[in-house]
């Protein structure tokens, strides 16, 4: 599969998702909700939260607000990536069965939906992170973004596996219980 051939593909497949109102008031007004709601209902205290910095263990003050609305970023990203990855292989399953019976490659199949989970968990992660500037500067605004992305990305390719192997709503479930216990709880 030719590079222009993945590229329009993948041009394709991400004007295909934005089709659905679903998908985009998911991806808009959910960051916006979730992250906004929680520096709204977090009560503000104060905390006392133990660090390690250059090998020293330090304990730091900080407000409830900063803390639950920071951590609120990872946590809808990772749901939302989750869930994108998830539904992106269910709705191709059919489709990719039928181009790869047609010749198309295994491989050039599975970058394209590769780099739409990619792109729209880039966008999840931007958003998220815009909403919080709102209310929370972190310190490292490159890395905070940075590692967001990561969770993000995690998620969204773990969504993508699940798809492949469980049911709608198994897939559901467990993309949206993982990262709670993941990153909020443990």
């Amino acid at each position: 599969m030719a590079v222009d051939h993945l590229t329009l593909a993948t041009g394709l497949g991400i004007r295909q998702y934005l089709r659905n109102p679903l998908l985009v008031v998911l991806l808009v007004a959910l960051p916006l909700a979730f992250i906004t709601l929680s520096f709204v209902v977090t009560p503000d205290v104060g905390a006392v939260v133990t660090l390690t910095e250059d090998g020293r263990t330090v304990e730091r003050d900080v407000g409830m607000v900063d803390l639950h609305g920071a951590i609120m970023v990872p946590i809808t990203t990772a749901f939302l990536g989750g869930l994108l990855g998830l539904f992106v292989m269910l709705n191709s399953r059919e489709a990719d069965r039928r181009l790869v019976s047609a010749g198309y490659p295994v491989a050039g199949l599975l970058a394209v939906r590769l780099a739409i989970i990619t792109g729209f968990g880039v966008v999840i992660t931007l958003l998220s992170v815009l909403v919080t500037l709102i209310d929370f500067t972190p310190d490292q605004l490159g890395l905070f973004v940075g590692a967001n992305l990561i969770s993000t990305l995690q998620y969204a390719f773990l969504g993508a596996i699940v798809g492949t192997f469980l049911s709608p709503m198994a897939g559901t479930y467990l993309v949206f219980f993982a990262p709670m216990i993941d990153l909020g709880v443990i």
